[in-house]
């Protein structure tokens, strides 16, 4: 085999089948690892919980010993996007490593297989020869099917016990299940784990199958940018002189030592001090990534208790109760009759996502069209799950459904009727029309970019938004959004709003008028594409008018200019004082005064003192210049720089006191607000 590098290579299988069928001494015989880790589990011979054992190979090993697969080991360096652990390449030294979930088989441990299988890469379906298809068969089959599990190798066990035309039955039977629920039977083997015999063809089915598997990295989203970490918790326990160790199957993002993560549903932060997949310490700079079963050693932040269900997490997001779903039944959801149609009668049902389970209820049920149901699931408790994530619910003694999240957060003005619309665009994989009708109804007429993540699922957000941004069927103004749909209707507005305005209208004034609960910044940025567009203007400071209608500058006021001159000698100075020695009447003065203080020319101070805009300004200055240099503003000092008297220093630091750009403190003040360059 050609050199090319070193780079390894990391997939995670569940097992799946009924109880007794050999799945946890198959894992025994393939691996050499019991993962059977309970005392209780090896007393009764039986598996209860999820087990872990792995296996790996390089890809020399490979071609020297199962010489079938020599030629399939370059349809790994041809993949694009493979997921290597490392930068470099393929090479005889990288290793495959396959990491085995084993899951109970018997039903009364159903929810312990459920929080085994997600994040899998494919399963190892295991079916004794000499029983054939039996119920927890089925149920896992339903189940790998419901989580969108594609692919899987077939082990027949107990080969040692029947005839060739056992086996035959047997291997057909299987065949018929899988392909009733759409699952590729990529290959199978007949084994015996007492023997052993058929081991070495199983492990050659299984790397075929990973030789040639679509292995697509989801470290990184569409657009190239790192996906946020998404790490289910399935296992939680302390170890001596390290602490709290959470195991899981890392779904997407990374994870390295040092890393902070947040835990999910509860708030709880920590970070990585170690990280291990099978056995191996990860101390890489490019760390853990998806498809990797990992051990990771945190240090928490409280006393909060981790358990299987929580999700490790890069970025904090809230756990949920209501969900937005499509539903695929395989076992008779009761239905009842609501309003003269088709309904789901309200009924308790056990929901599975990731590792978490939640107690909940469906509230309604409708189909899309003959193949997509959708419905509204409320949970007793929260779970973190995202859109585009698969799940499971049990209800009654074998019932079982399954799907496909769609929406993590069902608002109240999303109302059924527009909930169906937006889930069959969402189906279709129709993220931008999703998106630009979703924003069409939201009341205020904008939201955050994080509350888009419950709409459109992580891999894609970042290039929906940013072809809805080019094409201009969205606006972005930092972390808001807004349809240009609302946009285009307040340009109308604002327009219709000045057109019939006497005067020149204010931002606030308009935003006040027309849409009182849109953000003032995505306002402002309509305002500013009007500008640009030339059909408005600023009249006078920020006001503004229709290009058209533009007020013609008024003849100035005399009394400006003589208000002024006066003011340029005198820093500050009483308005009954500047009323004698101008001789304008102080009920004739305080109206100019106000006026001059609109188009920012003067600042009244305290209703009793008036200074120059500029000398406001400059006050201001100072008191900067003071805090840079002491972090402490002294009256004595602010007086000593300006040259001012102490009775107009006083009236001055009240002024900016009561405008909250100065604080007082116990021997001086604080400077809150820098002046505006």
């Amino acid at each position: 085999m050609k050199q090319i590098g070193t780079a390894n290579l990391h997939f995670t299988l569940a097992t799946a089948g009924h109880v007794d069928h050999g799945k946890t001494s198959l894992l025994r015989a393939l691996t050499g690892i019991d993962p059977d880790r309970l005392k209780e589990e090896k007393e009764r011979e039986m598996t209860t919980d999820i087990g872990f054992a792995h296996l790996s190979l390089s890809l020399g090993e490979i071609e020297k010993d199962f010489s079938s697969l020599k030629n399939q080991i370059p349809n790994l360096a041809s993949q694009k996007n493979l997921r290597f652990e490392s930068s470099t390449s393929l090479g005889p030294e990288s290793k495959i490593t396959i990491a085995f979930v084993d899951v109970p088989g018997h039903g009364k441990f159903i929810k312990n297989m459920l929080a085994g299988v997600g994040g899998i890469d494919a399963a190892l379906l295991v079916v004794a020869s000499d029983e054939g298809v039996m119920p927890q068969t089925i149920q896992h089959v339903k189940i790998l099917s419901l989580l969108g599990i594609k692919n899987c190798v077939l082990a027949l066990t107990k080969s040692d016990l029947i005839g060739a035309e056992e086996a035959e039955l047997a291997l057909d039977e299987v065949k018929e299940l899988l392909a009733l629920y759409d699952i590729n039977l990529i290959d199978h083997a007949s084994v015996s784990n007492t023997t052993k015999s058929g081991m070495d063809e199983l492990k050659t089915k299984i790397l075929s199958m990973l030789l040639n598997y679509s292995h697509l990295d989801k470290r990184f989203d569409t657009k190239g940018n790192m996906m946020p970490t998404y790490l289910p918790i399935d296992r939680v326990f302390s170890k001596p002189g390290y602490g709290v160790v959470v195991t899981g199957t890392l779904v997407s993002g990374q994870v390295k030592i040092g890393d902070n993560l947040f835990l999910q549903p509860g708030d709880i932060e920590g970070r990585v001090r170690g990280l291990e997949s099978c056995g191996k310490s990860i101390k890489d700079e490019s760390g853990a990534f998806p498809g990797q079963r990992l051990a990771v050693n945190l240090v928490l932040k409280g006393n909060e208790t981790v358990t299987r269900g929580h999700v490790a997490l890069s970025q904090n997001n809230a756990a949920v109760k209501d969900l937005i779903v499509e539903v695929r039944d395989l076992g008779g959801l009761k239905r009842g009759i609501e309003k003269g149609k088709k309904s789901l009668k309200a009924q308790q049902v056990l929901f599975y996502n990731g590792t978490a389970e939640s107690v909940g209820t469906f509230r309604w049920l409708e189909k899309l069209d003959d193949d997509k149901v959708i419905a509204q699931i409320h949970l007793k408790d929260p779970v973190l799950t995202m859109p585009g994530q698969r799940f499971v619910v049990r209800y009654g003694d074998n019932g079982i459904a399954g799907g496909q999240i769609i929406l993590t957060h069902r608002p109240r003005w999303l109302t059924r009727e527009r909930i169906k619309t937006v889930a069959t665009q969402c189906l279709e994989k129709n993220y931008s029309q999703a998106l630009t009708y979703y924003l069409s109804f939201v009341p205020p007429g904008f939201v955050t970019r994080h509350e888009l993540k419950s709409v459109l699922p992580a891999a894609i957000f970042a290039q929906e938004l940013e072809s809805l941004v080019d094409a201009k069927k969205i606006i972005a103004s930092g972390e808001l959004i807004t349809a240009e749909s609302i946009v285009a209707n307040l340009k109308k507005k604002i327009i219709g709003l000045l057109e019939s305005a006497e005067s020149s209208l204010g931002q606030e004034e308009m935003r006040v008028k027309l849409a009182p609960l849109f953000e003032r910044s995505l306002f402002h940025h309509i305002l500013e594409e009007l500008e640009k567009s030339l059909l408005i203007v600023k009249a006078e400071a920020d006001k503004y008018v229709l290009a058209e209608k533009k007020i013609e500058a008024k003849p100035v006021d005399p009394n400006f200019e003589k208000i002024s001159a006066y003011l340029e000698k005198e820093f500050c100075i009483e308005i009954d004082t500047m009323s004698k020695d101008l001789a304008i009447p102080t009920k004739q003065l305080l109206p100019i005064l106000r006026k001059m203080e609109q188009e920012k020319l003067v600042d009244l101070i305290n209703h009793i003192f008036v200074s120059s805009r500029h000398s406001v300004t400059k006050a201001h200055a100072v008191l900067f210049e003071i805090w840079q240099s002491k972090k402490n503003i002294s009256p004595g000092e602010f007086r000593e720089k300006l040259g001012i008297s102490r009775k107009y220093t006083m009236e001055l630091l009240t002024y900016f006191d009561e405008r909250q750009i100065t604080r007082r403190t116990n021997d001086g003040r604080a400077l809150l607000k820098a002046p505006k360059n």
